[in-house]
């Protein structure tokens, strides 16, 4: 993980209304400088923890300081009833 990104604790919530699911979480740029092409995968687990999903995010510009909320949706068919981080990278 590049020194100063973090990512928080990642669920998965219920949209409204039970339609749906989002994986949640929040990705912190503590650094005071600027990062680009910021990439964050989050290994999606059953109930017995295996992993069953990779889900992806990229954000091109990471500001120094900033947070960056995450909310990307779980497939209709998925078995996944939580989430972690898998990685974080920044890119050229």
């Amino acid at each position: 993980m590049p020194i100063g990104l973090s990512v928080s604790a990642i669920s998965i919530e219920k949209g409204e209304g039970g339609k749906g699911a989002y994986i949640v979480g929040t990705v912190v740029n503590a650094s005071g400088r600027r990062r680009s092409h910021v990439a964050v995968e989050i290994e999606l687990l059953d109930a017995e923890d295996h992993n069953v999903e990779i889900a992806r995010a990229l954000r091109p510009v990471l500001e120094p300081r900033a947070k960056w909320g995450i909310r990307l949706p779980v497939s209709g068919d998925s078995k996944a009833v939580s989430a972690r981080p898998a990685s974080i990278k920044e890119g050229p």
